[in-house]
């Protein structure tokens, strides 16, 4: 007999009104998918975090192999639970009180329900894609390799201890290496950052002290319960053979507060080093894994509450022997990430451009690219600037990014506006905002863009590009420039000023091009191109050169400025090849189309209808057809045509039957999914009707439409058909 950990309400399928909910819950309660059986749903009043969502809960049957590595069960009972916002990603929860401590588990303040680390992505991201069979395959999948213990590749980096942090302490790498016992001061930068420094000795005052805490190995894959006070760390450092408590203890009682009584009001920051092994015991220590914890009370109470003095009359007196009554619990920590200082030998060199005009314009993420791109053009005096992004600039970005390692711990928007306008007064202003988010500062962000001459998308972001392509109120033009992973590639979409081409349209043609052009089928290659600079799933920055970025940065200048020049659309590709010599690519852009259909609307061009038309007419009296190739975007249902397959050569082409064959067609589709990054897909069926004929569907054709829909919706997504007749063509979309 089971009992949910969490106090709610079961309630029925009927009353729910998350839509990802009710969606989830139809498609169980429907049963047409396997392997899955709806237990019931619920409404839930705790934890705090969870307030309001609903919940799904279902048994899953999990596919096991016959060696298991970690103690899954055949079937498993999981929640789900849905965000009332869908800001986050929905919560999948493991609801057996005995569920391994395993890989990829999310760090929560309870240690049961055990809360399943789904994807490595943003939820923005994920939920352009996001179906309830996609998201309950990927449940089933994370149980399957957990079991067999492949979740957790053997290529890839260990997982840190902790993965949950407020802020992040900035330590140079050396200090790995320093004497345990020594202390070093920390300097606080906003927001929620701490650089290290030597101590003073000077008598200054210091807000906060650090020292440095080394354990002994531990084997990588489990991901402890978040630690919120001096209990909960001990707890674990006493696994890794150090007694916190002790140390703490003995380095107080070595402090000479009476010397610097300064020191009395600083507060204590503990950097604990975890070296971490892949193998069992006698495993190779691998890498080590730095976390940093801040402790809440200043050092002079803390001293009190671990009974290493006494304060009288606001002197310090030592207690011969430290108390070992202790209320750990009641010592709160505040967990930071450690990030290692920038090394100086990897600086970035900069151009510059002469002045030309001074229109408004929007700079929409200031990562590598886009800070480098926007001071080239400062300097030249070109534009007047808003800067949205709610980044913060950490040591790794350094490495490229065109601003100082003084502005480290601010936010990228304001030190960029800031540089500019110490270089020309007035040249750009900031907004700390996600343009993605629903708050005041995204509001103020999309003001700005609605009011912009110009539009910058510096973000690499699909979900940025896709809000500013359905964001109406842009007058001005909007030009996006991202790099490719390797960094050697440079793309840029330019819209035209009759707004006649959306960036998404621009998206997808781009895309297509990458399968004709022979240069570009490896152009998306994710190929070592990946550098972890810290120790989350996410903190991963990219190998490229910053010579490339520059040549790139330079480029987006140029065109940034000539966008006057040229009224029309545009599509460019630019490569740099091992001689640092640059070729520019265009790629040809089509009049697109867009047909509402129910809630959806198909977006296609005239490079299809002209591609499947020409094939109609070569195979006269016969009829064709092939596959639909595109993509879907569920988050705002929107169906993407681009592209076609041809009939393979083993179809059944006939004056009044047409039966599709499949020789190489899977192969010729895997080809467009890696060229692409998944990119483009499969999306449907298209034939083509003989002359005198409608493109009103047949018995036949409705038949096979019948067919079509069951295969797609297995994954969620409607099935589209689009028939071609003598004089005209028609899109089927869900139903016919």
């Amino acid at each position: 007999m089971w009992s949910f950990p969490f106090k709610s309400q079961v309630v029925s399928v009927t009353s729910l009104k998350i839509p990802k909910a009710k969606e989830l819950a139809a498609i169980l309660s429907a049963r047409v998918l396997p392997f899955v059986e709806l237990e019931e749903c619920r409404l839930l009043e705790e934890p705090a975090l969870f307030v309001g969502y609903e919940v799904i809960v279902l048994n899953v049957e999990v596919e096991l192999g016959q060696v298991q590595i970690n103690q899954i069960n055949k079937y498993e009972k999981i929640a789900i639970a849905f965000d009332p916002n869908d800001a986050k990603s929905p919560e999948v929860l493991a609801l057996r009180e005995d569920f391994p401590v395993v890989t990829h588990l999310n760090l929560r303040d309870f240690d049961f329900p055990k809360s399943l680390c789904l994807y490595d992505s943003s939820y923005e991201d994920v939920k352009i894609f996001w179906t309830p069979t996609r998201f309950i395959e990927r449940v089933r999948q994370w149980l399957s390799d957990t079991a067999k213990g492949t979740l957790h590749k053997e290529d890839q980096l260990l997982e840190p201890l902790f993965i949950d942090y407020l802020g992040q302490l900035v330590l140079p790498f050396e200090y790995i290496f320093k004497e345990e016992e020594k202390f070093f001061d920390l300097q606080y930068v906003k927001p929620n950052t701490l650089i290290a420094d030597e101590k003073q000795e000077d008598g200054g005052k210091i807000g906060y002290l650090g020292t440095i805490v080394k354990c002994a190995p531990q084997q990588y894959g489990v991901i402890n319960k978040q630690p919120r006070n001096l209990n909960d760390l001990n707890n674990i450092t006493k696994k890794a053979e150090v007694d916190l408590v002790q140390t703490i203890q003995s380095r107080l009682r070595n402090l000479d507060t009476e010397k610097h009584p300064h020191l009395r009001e600083a507060k204590l920051m503990v950097t604990i080093i975890f070296p971490k092994k892949r193998g069992k015991e006698d495993g190779k220590v691998e890498n080590n894994d730095v976390w940093s914890f801040l402790f809440s009370e200043t050092i002079k109470d803390l001293g009190v509450k671990l009974g290493v003095w006494e304060i009288s009359n606001n002197k310090v007196g030592l207690l011969l022997q430290p108390n070992k009554n202790i209320d750990e619990k009641n010592i709160k920590v505040t967990l930071f990430r450690t990030i290692y200082s920038f090394n100086r030998d990897l600086a970035a060199i900069q151009n510059g451009y002469s002045k030309e005009n001074d229109p408004k314009i929007v700079l929409i993420g200031a990562g590598t690219l886009g800070s480098q791109m926007f001071m080239n053009v400062v300097k030249s005096g070109f534009g007047s600037w808003t800067i949205i992004d709610n980044d913060i600039l950490l040591p790794h970005n350094l490495a490229r990014h065109a601003l100082p390692g003084c502005s480290v711990g601010s936010f990228k928007s304001e030190a960029l506006a800031q540089f500019a306008n110490i270089t020309i007064n007035g040249m750009a202003n900031s907004i700390v905002a996600d343009v993605l988010k629903q708050d005041d500062n995204a509001k103020e962000a999309l003001a700005a863009i609605s009011d912009a001459e110009i539009i910058c998308d510096c973000s690499a972001s699909l979900p940025v590009l896709n809000k500013l392509a359905k964001n109406k109120e842009i007058k001005g033009r909007i030009i996006s420039m991202f790099l490719n992973p390797t960094g050697i590639g440079l793309v840029v979409f330019k819209d035209d000023d009759k707004k006649e081409f959306r960036m998404d349209h621009l998206e997808m043609q781009y895309l297509r091009q990458l399968i004709y052009e022979k240069n570009l089928n490896a152009f998306l290659s994710l190929k070592n191109t990946s550098l972890r600079y810290a120790n989350s799933c996410r903190d991963v920055s990219s190998r490229i050169s910053q010579e490339d970025v520059a040549i790139h940065a330079a480029i987006c200048s140029d065109v940034l400025k000539n966008i006057y020049k040229e009224k029309d659309a545009a599509i460019s590709v630019w490569l740099i090849d091992s001689d640092r010599q640059v070729k520019k690519l265009s790629v040809p852009i089509y009049p697109t189309i867009e047909i509402k259909v129910g809630k959806w609307t198909i977006i296609t061009d005239e490079f299809l209808l002209n591609k499947v038309k020409n094939a109609r007419a070569s195979k006269l009296p016969n009829e064709t057809g092939g596959i639909l190739i595109g993509s879907f975007n569920v988050d705002q249902n929107m169906a993407y045509i681009v592209d076609t397959v041809l009939s393979p050569p083993d179809s059944v082409e006939w004056p009044t039957v047409y039966v599709r064959g499949s020789e190489g067609l899977q192969k010729t589709v895997e080809s467009i999914k890696d060229i692409t990054l998944s990119g483009l897909e499969y999306v449907g069926e298209w034939h083509s009707h003989p002359d005198g004929c409608s493109s009103a569907p047949s018995d036949d054709d409705r038949a096979a439409f019948v067919q079509l829909n069951e295969y797609m919706g297995a994954e969620g997504l409607p099935a589209i058909m689009l028939i071609i007749g003598g004089k005209q063509l028609a899109y089927y979309l869900g139903n016919m």
